[in-house]
């Protein structure tokens, strides 16, 4: 898994933060710890956000301590699993 811990996370236009795993076995886990995070994005079409991603298995877990957090203008955050197995 990942691990974050800061004062302050942007991620924006175009940027990703991503686990993944590409064969069998659950996605990674990521674990963000920050006083602001922020997510957005200009271009809709831009994958811009936090994903949690796996191959053959469950998609890996996001868990997010903040105390504010903004998801804004088609950011995302996301579990997803390619072949079989839980988002």
């Amino acid at each position: 898994g990942m691990r974050i811990v800061t004062d302050s996370l942007t991620v924006q236009n175009g940027a990703q933060i991503i686990t993944s795993t590409f064969g069998a076995g659950t996605g990674g886990d990521l674990d963000l710890t920050a006083d602001t995070v922020l997510l957005a994005t200009r271009n809709p079409s831009s994958a811009t956000g936090i994903f949690a991603r796996g191959a053959v298995g469950d998609g890996g877990t996001v868990k997010i301590k903040a105390g504010s957090l903004e998801v804004k203008d088609g950011a995302v955050i996301t579990t997803s699993a390619r072949s079989s197995g839980k988002s």
